[in-house]
């Protein structure tokens, strides 16, 4: 099987890490992963088609390259402690799945801003929820709001 990360190329044209320092992640585990250059046409791409030798663990992708912390980092600021979105929210998601607040923000950042703006996360009990307005909040002890 393959993984094809593809703009390999913004890592240069933007000077930060980017896809192509998680190629180099990746490929730190030689008995997992291998760089398949036989896929490139006329030996030029802008994609790393990485291609799997065999199973292994998952690959932890936190980690600094180029003096940026690549995880940490996110566009959304803090808005309200101990706290969910509340009222009349007119675009509303509910997800489940998200273990920190860094997945529930990458869930936001793959729909449409107009659907997302404010994010309500909570670890324990797990929850997220996606909306486009935050009219009022409710007490919710350890959830925060994101905007």
């Amino acid at each position: 099987s393959y993984v094809v990360l593809q703009d390999a190329r913004l890592d240069a044209t933007y000077g930060r890490a980017g896809p192509l320092a998680a190629g180099a992640r990746l490929l730190e585990d030689a008995d997992q992963w291998v760089w398949d250059r036989d896929v490139e046409v006329f030996g030029h791409t802008q994609h790393l088609w990485l291609r799997r030798l065999n199973p292994g663990p998952a690959v932890d992708l936190s980690f600094t390259a180029l003096s940026q912390d690549l995880i940490s980092w996110s566009p959304f600021v803090v808005v309200r402690q101990d706290a969910r979105c509340a009222g009349q929210v007119m675009t509303r998601q509910e997800l489940y799945w998200p273990d920190s607040a860094l997945a529930c923000q990458a869930a936001c950042v793959r729909i449409p801003e107009s659907a997302c703006r404010f994010i309500s996360f909570s670890a324990q009990p797990r929850w997220c929820l996606l909306t486009s307005k935050c009219p009022t909040a409710d007490l919710s002890p350890g959830a925060v709001i994101f905007e």
